[in-house]
């Protein structure tokens, strides 16, 4: 395989790693919270704008945006959390 290609694949696996690592963090501060719930909170997953209920496809979403997007909304949720404002 080549270097660089070889690159992209390792720097995406630690990338899905870290937003793992992210996920388990947030289940141990909200172990109430539903697998589905938690991904829509984070905004793994998002809703097309044109159908209701349908999850747009993040197939041309690289990792690491996925991960820039959870790091946003945890530090939101948990800085809401220390106000006493959880939704």
């Amino acid at each position: 395989m080549d270097a660089r290609i070889q690159k992209v694949i390792d720097k995406r696996h630690d990338t899905n790693v870290k937003i793992l690592t992210l996920l388990r963090k947030y289940f141990d501060t909200y172990p109430e919270m539903r697998f589905g719930q938690a991904l829509a909170n984070l905004n793994i997953i998002e809703y097309d704008d044109s159908q209701q209920h349908h999850i747009k496809d993040p197939f041309f979403e690289e990792s690491i945006e996925i991960l820039e997007k959870v790091k946003k909304s945890y530090k939101i949720q948990i800085d809401a959390s220390k106000y006493g404002d959880t939704e």
